[in-house]
């Protein structure tokens, strides 16, 4: 439908040019957000990612979850594939400033992932997702297991009450912004 491409159009760019203040110090509550969340605490096998502007910093989070199996998504030719890292393997990706695990790294297969903590240029109160319109984490998120747990963060700027939808979009169980945990409801 026309008119939802241009509103998703129009969103991702005002999402693009949002200013966050204090991006560093927002981002760690975001993390601590993240790391108080019960899912997180029984996951074995987590994937996070290498943030691109507006996404909170994820610096924080393999040190805290140390002893658990974590991956990074790396961009196959029209895919995500999760691969091993603790962050700071990271090599540049095909993608104007996104870092990626390198090829050498082990791939985790999505079926073994348990929760998955996911940017997003913003998020709706259903748990929808507004990504960068190329669909390599719906995708993704479509093979997941139906126990694994999607987390969606966000800076709260980003947090809106509606977005616009469509049928391949998985939606979130949690999102997460700096200031406030959403629990979304199904």
């Amino acid at each position: 439908m026309p008119g939802e491409a241009q509103r998703k159009q129009a969103l991702r760019e005002r999402a693009r040019r949002l200013s966050i203040p204090a991006a560093q110090d927002r981002s760690r509550e975001v993390q601590a957000r993240v790391l108080a969340l019960p899912e997180i605490q029984v996951a074995e096998t987590l994937a996070y990612y290498s943030p691109l502007r507006p996404a909170p910093l994820t610096g924080l989070l393999p040190g805290e979850l140390e002893g658990r199996r974590l991956c990074i998504p790396a961009t196959g030719s029209d895919e995500l594939v999760f691969r091993e890292s603790s962050g700071a393997d990271l090599v540049p990706g095909p993608f104007r400033g996104l870092f990626e695990p390198p090829p050498s790294q082990p791939k985790i297969p999505v079926e073994q992932i348990d929760l998955f903590v996911i940017p997003g240029l913003s998020f709706d109160r259903r748990g929808i997702r507004l990504g960068r319109g190329k669909g390599y984490y719906d995708r993704a998120l479509a093979l997941a297991r139906s126990d694994a747990v999607m987390v969606g963060v966000c800076f709260a700027e980003c947090f809106v009450e509606t977005l616009p939808s469509e049928e391949q979009d998985v939606p979130m169980h949690v999102i997460v912004t700096d200031r406030a945990l959403h629990r979304v409801i199904r």
